[in-house]
């Protein structure tokens, strides 16, 4: 980690500079392929620098992704939570997990307190009925009991908002600011269903090529058409195609947000926190992921829309570890009204697994590049329940 980095993570209030600020907000609503001259001409500066620009944001450890709903192209994920810590391994990522399985798992980790317990999640198609055969091939595999599951279809990745200005070390205010909002918010009574109209069938038709370029753009809005056309063998113009009249023309692309490149789970006084639960103000769920994602410590969180249900994870500093408890408790207990816990992750059994392997056929050692990502999982998902737990 260079110097930079490292001063980042000690003095993170340095990125509070006005032309950094303008930078990303000139970011949020360009589409991909993005162009330098495209943000230079919006801003009235030069190419060369809004690319140093760009450089010193990186030096803070901060970047860009792009935004899409996973329910658009098809997936939502299964949380599954074990009575015991999860053992790591090299080939089915989880030590006695079926290996008809392992390909869809989406993150792991086990928690340390309240009490030793290993979490999983697992990508499964949106709108398909799969969770209990699924949870039936879990049971079956030789890996700890389950004691619950649910499914999640709405996913948030930190979201930070530096155009507040706020001072990143004064924990109380921001957390104040945010608990207060949602104590405003929490007295106008609303329909989260209504106003969301979740029931609309919202899914796209998109193919292994649209995913891989989509998966790209997530981890960097700034990944050039080239490198992904490298990546899949095919042309550059192909891949540009299927961004202008698969991605773009689906409504498929939110924007751009400002994301955390590196977590820094090694450092010592960095502390990984999970807070599990479901919700009995569903209407005040939406609005409490958004203003909570745009926190510091913030994640990332899963959650179901229609129940309630809800997964996330915060990074926090030891020092501001009891001020943070103290406003999470007023949160999810007193405003959200739900029944929670909050616990304490393992750091080193962390990991997470990008949505293009669902994709990657083994056997030929290439992408199934033809095919819609529908009849992917459920082709895979026929194969494995007709196969049954212990057959390759």
């Amino acid at each position: 980690m260079s110097y930079n980095e490292k001063h980042a993570y000690k003095n993170p209030d340095v990125i509070f500079r006005g032309d950094l600020i303008e930078l990303i907000e000139a970011m949020k609503d360009e589409l991909p392929p993005i162009k330098l001259r495209n943000i230079a001409k919006k801003l009235n500066v030069t190419e060369d620098y809004v690319r140093r620009r760009i450089k010193k944001l990186g030096d803070y450890g901060l970047g860009f992704r792009t935004k899409f709903d996973l329910r658009k192209i098809g997936l939502s994920t299964l949380t599954v939570i074990f009575e015991e810590p999860l053992t790591l391994d090299a080939v089915t990522r989880i030590m006695g997990l079926d290996k008809n399985i392992s390909y869809i798992l989406r993150w792991h980790g086990n928690i340390n307190l309240p009490r030793p317990m290993g979490i999983a999640l697992f990508y499964i198609p949106y709108k398909m009925e799969v969770k209990e055969d699924l949870l039936l091939m879990l049971k079956r595999s030789d890996i700890p009991k389950i004691i619950e599951a649910f499914e999640t279809d709405i996913f948030k990745y930190d979201n930070l908002d530096l155009k507040r200005g706020a001072s990143l070390s004064n924990v109380d205010i921001r957390w104040k600011s945010l608990v207060d909002q949602l104590d405003e918010k929490a007295l106008k009574e609303r329909s989260f269903l209504e106003k969301n109209n979740y029931f609309v069938d919202i899914q796209r038709h998109v193919d292994l090529i649209d995913l891989i370029i989509l998966a790209k753009l997530q981890n960097d809005s700034l990944t050039s058409m080239s490198e992904i056309a490298k990546l899949l063998g095919v042309s550059v113009g192909k891949v540009n195609r299927h961004l202008r009249t698969h991605i773009i023309s689906q409504n498929l692309i939110e924007g751009n947000s400002l994301r955390r490149k590196m977590l820094n789970l090694n450092d010592p006084t960095n502390i990984v926190i999970i807070v599990k639960g479901k919700a009995e103000q569903i209407y005040m769920l939406k609005d409490s992921m958004e203003l909570l994602s745009k926190q510091w410590e913030f994640i990332s969180a899963l959650y179901n829309s229609n129940t309630g249900e809800y997964l996330v994870l915060l990074l926090v500093k030891a020092g501001d570890m009891e001020k943070i408890d103290r406003y999470l408790h007023k949160l999810f207990g007193g405003i959200l009204g739900t029944e929670y816990f909050i616990g304490i992750v393992n750091k080193s059994t962390i990991k997470s697994y990008t949505i293009p392997f669902i994709s990657y056929n083994r056997e030929e050692r290439g992408w199934d590049l033809d095919q819609q990502l529908m009849d992917i999982m459920r082709q895979k998902f026929v194969e494995i329940l007709a196969k049954g737990p212990g057959t390759h």
